[in-house]
């Protein structure tokens, strides 16, 4: 997974199983990037259903956080 700060233009990348789900996703999402900075504003993904299953869709309003694909 690659994440890259819009403002900083620093890159963090994170090694993921390409198994891996969608709560997975999210587990090494908080516990490598959330942890460090903190919880971004806007997060923007592919269309991977890993980022539009109805786990991200709840959790985003709930973070304050929106989610642009």
């Amino acid at each position: 997974m690659g994440i890259v700060n819009r403002l900083t233009k620093r890159a963090k990348f994170i090694a993921t199983k390409t198994t891996d789900d969608s709560n997975e996703i999210a587990n090494v999402f908080m516990k490598n990037y959330v942890k460090d900075h903190d919880m971004p504003k806007t997060i923007v993904s592919d269309r991977d259903a890993k980022f539009t299953s109805k786990f991200w869709q709840a959790t985003m309003p709930a973070m304050a956080t929106q989610h642009n694909l």
